[in-house]
């Protein structure tokens, strides 16, 4: 009898470790993380884990010299309000940022934020749009962040 109990415990414990063991080789490397910052490496995408938000999202394209920034904040069932400021920096040859364009005090009461707009640039840089939000339910809410890079030929 206690030979099947150890045998159960045994095979218990080692089913334990292969998944566990799995799960984290399906991670490694694919985000670079800075202060709830998320960005997509290789295209692949880790969906980080929130309470009030199902999606957050930052698109940078140029057209000529017009920026165009688009940026969405998806709130869960329930969120109540969501504020946010977005963001448009220069990057230097050195990787010095230089903010060029700040849209702040966004709010909507609700469970989304949408902000699209555009601004003109000088051309030859890599410009970088980040949208910051909190993501409000009744009184508590969580901060999230994202960002996207491009070049404007």
């Amino acid at each position: 009898m206690k030979a099947k109990k150890l045998f159960s415990l045994l095979a218990a414990v080692i089913m334990c470790v292969s998944v566990s063991a799995g799960a984290r080789a399906a991670d490694t490397g694919v985000m670079q993380e800075n202060q709830n910052v998320f960005r997509a490496i290789s295209n692949q995408i880790i969906t980080p884990y929130w309470q009030n938000t199902d999606s957050i999202k930052a698109e940078l394209s140029f057209s000529g010299a017009e920026a165009n920034a688009y940026a969405r904040v998806l709130g869960k069932v329930g969120v109540t309000k969501i504020t946010a400021t977005v963001t448009l920096q220069r990057k230097s040859t050195s990787g010095t940022l230089t903010t060029v364009k700040t849209w702040s005090g966004l709010e909507e009461m609700g469970n989304e934020l949408v902000c699209n707009e555009s601004y003109y640039v000088t051309r030859g840089y890599t410009y970088r749009l980040t949208i910051s939000a909190k993501v409000y339910k009744g009184a508590d809410y969580e901060s999230v962040s994202v960002y996207d890079e491009n070049y404007c030929e």
